[in-house]
C-alpha cells in the first residue's frame, strides 16, 4: 500500500505529496487510537 502511494505521489507531484502525507498521519493517529481503545477494554 505504501509504495503504491509513493508511486503516485511522484507522478503527481509535490501537492499530492503533501495531500498523502497528511491522509496518512490521519490514518496513524486514528489507527494508533483504535488501538489505545482495544487496549484499555482488554485490560477493563
Amino acid at each position: 500500500m505504501s509504495c503504491q502511494a509513493s508511486l503516485v505521489v511522484q507522478d503527481n507531484g509535490s501537492v499530492s505529496s503533501t495531500l498523502e502525507n497528511i491522509v496518512g498521519t490521519q490514518m496513524n493517529s486514528l489507527l494508533k487510537h483504535a488501538t489505545n481503545v482495544g487496549d484499555k477494554k482488554t485490560i477493563l
